[in-house]
């Protein structure tokens, strides 16, 4: 597992590392931030697919999108030989590479092509827009908060290094640990912070501020 961390126009941008050093025993391998415009994205890696090619904050030969990643995709093979024949070319054998190529060839719809557990992050840097996705079941956590800008997070350990980030309880999410052994998304222990449901896709667009979320799969009914 690896852990993911963005900040986009919150006052926290200088708490970056030490929001990133929580997730530590996530990814002990290579810890790295990118610092972009008015956007902070970093990662704790547990290197997996290609050990030395794969570093993240990952970006696009132009600048334009940088994308940070938890998780492994099963099918990247064969969704890498797709974007090879639509004239992308690659510079690692991470899977990684393969979901920032194939949201610049498909955007949001490179979720439902894959297959594996994942929860990412894709910083536009020109439209100052934020994409991020989680798998079918939500085998990889992801938390959110639009609170003074926004924040996301592969867990909550983050928040609580954030100077000032409000850490009341929220007593819905206590009562249904207490009740089911698992808060229920999109509720968090935090009243200022929720999960990303399951198979859900989020953005974010930085200008205006607005936060938009959206299912992209279900289970067929019987």
């Amino acid at each position: 597992m690896c852990g993911i961390l963005a900040l986009i126009d919150t006052p926290w941008e200088s708490s970056a590392a030490a929001a990133l050093a929580t997730m530590h025993k996530r990814g002990p391998d290579d810890q790295d931030i990118a610092r972009l415009s008015g956007a902070v994205l970093a990662h704790a890696r547990l290197a997996v697919i290609d050990l030395t090619g794969g570093k993240q904050p990952m970006q696009t030969r132009d600048g334009r999108y940088t994308i940070i990643f938890n998780g492994e995709i099963y099918n990247f093979q064969f969704l890498r030989d797709q974007l090879t024949t639509r004239g992308h070319a690659f510079s690692t054998q991470s899977d990684t590479e393969v979901i920032l190529r194939g949201y610049v060839e498909w955007r949001e719809g490179v979720v439902e092509r894959l297959d594996g557990m994942f929860a990412f992050a894709i910083w536009d840097d020109i439209s100052r827009t934020m994409f991020a996705a989680r798998d079918r079941v939500g085998i990889k956590p992801l938390f959110y908060s639009p609170h003074q800008g926004f924040v996301l997070a592969s867990t909550l350990a983050p928040f609580f290094r954030l100077d000032g980030f409000p850490r009341r309880l929220d007593y819905e999410a206590l009562r249904d640990f207490l009740a089911f052994q698992a808060v229920l998304a999109p509720a968090s222990f935090m009243n200022h912070v929720r999960q990303l449901p399951p198979a859900s896709w989020l953005t974010y667009h930085a200008p205006s501020r607005q936060l938009v979320i959206k299912r992209y799969w279900m289970i067929t009914p019987a």
